[in-house]
């Protein structure tokens, strides 16, 4: 008598997630129930498919992705078995969740020490919700809580001159989608000892008339760039000319033409500089002052400087340069020194200054007057920089500002010409505000925005990287 008969596949059922968010994954199972009641578990050896892999996929194993998607969107996952001939299906449904990134934390990174009087570069990553991170320093609010010591604009940290090594804390603080992290670097500026490296010698001339002067400075020079009149020990190599602790030079009476070397001597911290200025000290001829004139240029740029020369003539028909006494009219304007070096000061409108010039020789006196005009520079437009977010969620919008700096260091919010390398990735209004076109494919891509300035006739453009970011979820 035949056995029993063999049970038979009767149905296919499978379990899926109810929804996963996108970029996560979750597992699939498949159970195969027979014609006697019994059932068992079939995942590995079912066949599985997705209705649309670009939303979510599935393994052979029954490992189920969900892809990155704009909205929440729905696929459908398939699973098939065949057992003795009789093949069953079953379908179920498995939406992916679109969930919005966000900023979930801001790092800065700045160098640890600057010395004094340099500058440095500081960096900010913005890590969002999703895992991914961006640099956002361009788009990032910045301050120093000790503007003294260190001032930060746009990432660059500037130290300042300090007496001693001194710390300040630089803050950086980002928003984005409503969304506002902060984070802080410490920064010690060092201080950098300040020494003597050169003396200088300002004014005299190659020569000198018998029983006449001319005035000498000494000019220290120092490690960080800067220079000082200051006050040198004074000496001559030579009887025929003799110098004061002022430096004030006086030849004496030689009756054949004489060199001398006159030295100054400074030390400080330490350290000691000589130079010396070689002239001539020239023996009498007999001729008289006759008259002194001002050579040089007659207009001078606001903050420049400008070096004259006085000539003296004589009764004989010679001349040479000589070493008068200077005046101005209008220090503020023009102010003159030794060796008749004029510094123009600061005007609003060109203006002019009149220069005086005094130089006695053999008991006579000469005086010359030189008409200076000091140019106003006009203040124009030197460059532009944009600020505002460097990545913006696809379908959203930011808006962009532009700065101009000009050439007299002041800044001011400007509204120039804007336009995008793009358009199909992003688009600009003549506000600034740049809006990420949403029908992109979901990659990130990015675009070249770009700020034309003109004021006048001076036109100044600046760029800007923004990256329109694709959807790129976190898990829930």
């Amino acid at each position: 008598m035949p056995g029993p008969a063999s049970p038979t596949l009767s149905s296919l059922a499978i379990s899926c997630p109810s929804s996963l968010n996108e970029g996560t994954s979750g597992t699939c199972t498949a159970t195969a129930t027979y014609s006697d009641g019994s059932s068992n578990a079939v995942t590995s050896i079912t066949s599985w498919s997705s209705s649309n892999t670009s939303v979510a996929a599935i393994s052979s194993g029954g490992i189920v992705t969900a892809k990155q998607v704009t909205t929440t969107t729905s696929t459908t996952i398939s699973a098939s078995y065949t057992e003795s001939g009789i093949t069953k299906s079953a379908d179920v449904a498995v939406p992916v969740v679109d969930v919005p990134v966000v900023l979930s934390s801001l790092s800065v990174s700045c160098p640890a020490s600057l010395n004094e009087g340099t500058s440095g570069a500081c960096t900010v990553t913005a890590t969002y919700s999703n895992g991914t991170s961006a640099s956002v320093t361009g788009s990032t609010s910045w301050s120093s809580s000790n503007a003294s010591v260190a001032t930060v604009s746009a990432g660059s940290v500037t130290a300042g001159l300090v007496s001693a090594n001194t710390s300040t804390t630089i803050n950086a603080s980002y928003t984005e989608g409503g969304v506002t992290k902060t984070a802080s670097a410490a920064v010690a500026v060092v201080d950098i000892p300040t020494v003597l490296t050169g003396l200088s010698i300002v004014g005299g001339t190659s020569q000198l008339s018998s029983e006449t002067s001319f005035g000498l400075a000494a000019t220290a020079n120092y490690s960080n760039g800067t220079s000082r009149i200051v006050s040198a020990v004074w000496s001559s190599n030579s009887a025929a000319a003799s110098v004061d602790s002022g430096g004030t030079v006086s030849a004496g009476t030689v009756t054949v033409d004489t060199p001398v070397t006159i030295t100054a001597s400074y030390s400080e911290g330490g350290i000691t500089k000589t130079t010396t200025l070689n002239f001539t000290v020239t023996a009498g001829t007999g001729a008289t002052l006759q008259a002194l004139s001002i050579q040089g240029g007659n207009t001078v740029q606001e903050g420049a400087t400008v070096t004259l020369r006085a000539i003296a003539f004589f009764s004989d028909g010679s001349s040479r340069s000589v070493a008068p006494s200077w005046t101005s009219s209008n220090p503020s304007v023009a102010s003159v020194g030794v060796g008749g070096a004029v510094t123009a000061g600061a005007v609003s409108a060109n203006t002019q200054v009149t220069l005086s010039a005094s130089y006695t020789e053999a008991g006579i006196t000469a005086n010359a007057t030189f008409a200076l005009t000091v140019q106003n520079v006009a203040v124009v437009p030197s460059y532009v920089v944009i600020t505002g977010e460097s990545s913006v969620k696809k379908g959203q919008s930011t808006t962009l500002t532009a700065t101009a700096t000009y050439t007299d260091a002041s800044t001011r919010s400007v509204t120039p010409a804007w336009t995008s390398s793009n358009s199909a990735v992003a688009t600009v209004s003549a506000t600034g505000a740049v809006t990420c076109v949403t029908s992109q494919a979901a990659t990130d891509a990015s675009v070249l925005i770009t700020a034309t300035y003109t004021e006048g006739t001076v036109s100044k453009t600046a760029l800007f990287n923004l990256t329109c970011r694709s959807v790129v979820l976190a898990a829930v």
